[in-house]
């Protein structure tokens, strides 16, 4: 082989890897989703998911559920996060798939659960002054024994 075919030998090569890594970098993945899952029966219908994952907000989701509408979605200026209003209407505890495309194409998936609410969980109070130890430690600046205060034993005194 000559000098002057490997060149363009080399240059193919190169660019064909090029190809190939940029190809890669298109994919789309879900990194994370908030919350990661939902009760039904709760007194407020509607839920929204945030959507984490590179270039997320390029994909349209979809929904194919019964009993479950995307309401919004919300695209913010940082093209990672996306942010889907849902309505949850006379929905039964499940799984079910929150598909995104792209050109009709579909990139990604996400499998989402929805739990059946405990018996009893409204009558769970939330964090109140009862769960609060006000002052666990006396204020050191406080000489609440001045008697204490030197200490025989040390060179130091107060």
């Amino acid at each position: 082989m000559s000098f002057s075919n490997f060149i363009p030998h080399t240059v193919l090569k190169l660019l064909i890897t090029i190809v190939c890594l940029l190809s890669r970098s298109v994919a789309y993945d879900i990194r994370h989703l908030e919350p990661p899952f939902w009760w039904v029966g709760m007194v407020e219908s509607k839920l929204q998911l945030m959507v984490h994952g590179e270039n997320i907000s390029d994909l349209q989701p979809e929904i194919d559920h019964e009993g479950i509408e995307i309401d919004e979605i919300h695209r913010s200026e940082n093209k990672n996060y996306i942010f889907i209003d849902l309505s949850l209407t006379k929905v039964k505890p499940g799984s079910f798939d929150i598909i995104f495309k792209h050109s009709g194409k579909i990139e990604a998936k996400y499998q989402y659960d929805l739990f059946e609410r405990k018996s009893g969980s409204m009558e769970r109070h939330g964090f109140d002054p009862s769960d609060v130890i006000y002052l666990i430690t006396p204020d050191r600046f406080a000489n609440g024994d001045p008697s204490n205060d030197t200490v025989l034993s040390l060179k130091e005194s107060s």
